[in-house]
């Protein structure tokens, strides 16, 4: 099956794994869930964005208090084998600073309830699950798979990067600003705004560009930018913000060769009158 929630859910873990993901994954996801007691529900909407295989298997990111998984995995051909994770590149011989282990069947030990392994262990799906994402799990981390004989132990380091998250609230019909600068010490630059994820070279759906001194087109007197530019300030201000300037945005700052742009992504959602924007750097 594609789709699966593979947590605790008796906890509150619903998070959806989707397996074998291909480029029409891409877009936004809902997590509803009803409380009727209390006549609401509680939302949470998820941007997912495919860049073919832009990104290295062992580099994983997410953001502040989000859920993100470490994928590691070993053919079980010879049964299940003990697995340990630690915080730090795998050493030679165990797992420095140990968040996980496992017996081989089953998860043994966990420093935290936060880690977890919620793939099939006995078919040597050993990736580690992370949730309530913070600062200070950002590094790497190491999966050691233990194979009998010296220095035969199955290893593999992955990177966490996890983005700073800034929220900024307003009301309808307010001005909405959505902060990006940069720094000018090499010069001003040239920058788009598109309605849309940063895609790999462009702004998908721009709305604004400007040259290094001014903007030189807008799809609406709506999009401004009204900060110092000659100091790298190109946050775009949106007027009378409505329903339909919910989504994702990109800002992106234009810098020679290959994939140097600095890309900055903000979301930006108008639930029950009240515009909330939050900022992923």
């Amino acid at each position: 099956m594609k789709y699966q929630v593979k947590g605790d859910i008796t906890n509150g873990e619903m998070s959806l794994t989707i397996a074998d993901v291909n480029l029409d994954d891409s877009g936004v996801y809902c997590c509803r869930v009803k409380i009727e007691s209390l006549g609401i529900d509680l939302k949470r909407e998820i941007q997912v964005e495919i860049q073919h295989s832009m990104m290295p298997d062992n580099l994983v990111r997410g953001s502040v208090d989000d859920t993100v998984t470490l994928p590691c995995k070993y053919t079980p051909d010879e049964g299940p084998r003990e697995v340990c994770w630690g915080k730090g590149s795998c050493p030679l011989f165990k797992c420095n600073n140990k968040v996980l282990t496992t017996d081989g069947a089953n998860v043994d030990w966990t420093e935290s309830n936060r880690y977890k392994l919620l793939g099939d262990i006995s078919n040597g799906d050993v990736s580690l699950t992370i949730s309530g994402l913070t600062k200070d799990q950002e590094g790497t981390y190491c999966c050691r798979i233990r194979v009998p004989g010296i220095l035969n132990d199955i290893k593999k380091d992955i990177k966490l990067e996890i983005q700073d998250v800034t929220l900024v609230r307003g009301s309808l019909k307010d001005t909405l600003v959505l902060p990006c600068s940069y720094d000018t010490d090499s010069g001003t630059r040239s920058t788009c705004w598109g309605h849309g994820p940063c895609g790999l070279l462009t702004c998908h759906n721009k709305i604004l560009e400007s040259d290094s001194d001014d903007v030189i087109w807008r799809e609406s007197k709506k999009y401004q930018l009204t900060g110092n530019l000659a100091k790298g300030n190109v946050s775009l201000t949106i007027k009378e913000a409505n329903a339909d300037d919910g989504g994702v945005y990109c800002c992106r700052v234009k810098v020679p060769g290959v994939f140097n742009d600095i890309k900055t992504e903000i979301r930006v959602e108008i639930r029950n009158g009240i515009v909330f924007c939050i900022l992923y750097l």
